[in-house]
């Protein structure tokens, strides 16, 4: 099997709007040879919206890896145990931290406000934001922390707990994750039997590296620097011909 795996944010959609019509006619063209896949540090409701319906039947690697979810059935859902998360919900409620807190299809609000809680809600019109409790009662699978302020003092603090705790930076985005265990795309391509050496891989940013590094054919988009270099290196607006010529290579 040949898989074709692409990650969302930067790579194939800019500034969280759904994919343009050429991405999208490229990655259907694409299909007809490759299995297609999404690896996304975004959990899976919030990656759908951004994709056309004609790809919602593909694999989905949601929360950077903590999640994989195909056809309406979750493979993955990796959760921290609800004594850690309350203990960094209650350390980020303290220093009036920004965030959204994950559930597998749950989400939820910090106290404190901050627009790009109005961008979720736009994507989840069918999903209102729930209590904290009713996130915390399905278990965590991720916290988005929107204060980069708080970054270093809040690792202090992890470093200090006995947590199972991975963190991953966006540098793009001026905000990061906490999740749970060795949480990484890599590692769950790997759990779903996904050859990442046998793959074609689209990324962008650090929480890209590891899939990229294994990858049969390595496509960078835009100007991250991974430690292995990459294949391929394309612009934003370069993407969709990128993908079609790697259809018609095929196809040829």
């Amino acid at each position: 099997m040949r898989y074709a795996i692409f990650d969302i944010d930067g790579t194939i959609s800019q500034a969280g709007q759904p994919i343009s019509s050429s991405v999208a006619e490229a990655l259907l063209a694409l299909r007809e040879h490759y299995q297609v896949v999404f690896a996304s540090a975004r959990p899976v409701r919030d990656m759908l919206p951004l994709l056309p319906d004609e790809l919602h039947d593909a694999v989905m690697v949601g929360c950077n890896g903590g999640m994989a979810w195909q056809r309406g059935e979750f493979m993955i859902n990796e959760k921290f145990d609800a004594d850690s998360a309350a203990s960094m919900l209650g350390w980020l409620d303290n220093a009036r931290a920004a965030y959204v807190v994950e559930s597998h299809w749950q989400y939820g609000f910090s106290p404190i406000a901050h627009d790009f809680h109005d961008y979720v809600r736009s994507l989840n019109v069918t999903f209102p934001p729930a209590e904290r409790d009713t996130v915390m009662a399905q278990g965590v699978n991720k916290i988005l922390i929107l204060d980069m302020a708080l970054r270093e003092p809040l690792l202090e603090y992890l470093s200090a707990q006995p947590f199972n705790v991975v963190e991953k930076l966006h540098r793009f985005d001026h905000c990061f994750d906490l999740m749970p265990g060795q949480t990484d795309k890599v590692n769950a391509l790997d759990r779903l039997a996904i050859a990442p050496e046998q793959a074609i891989i689209f990324g962008n940013d650090l929480n890209d590296q590891a899939m990229l590094a294994r990858a049969a054919h390595s496509v960078v988009v835009g100007e991250f620097q991974p430690a292995t270099p990459p294949h391929q290196r394309v612009a934003f607006d370069e993407v969709a011909q990128a993908i079609t010529a790697l259809a018609d290579k095929v196809a040829a």
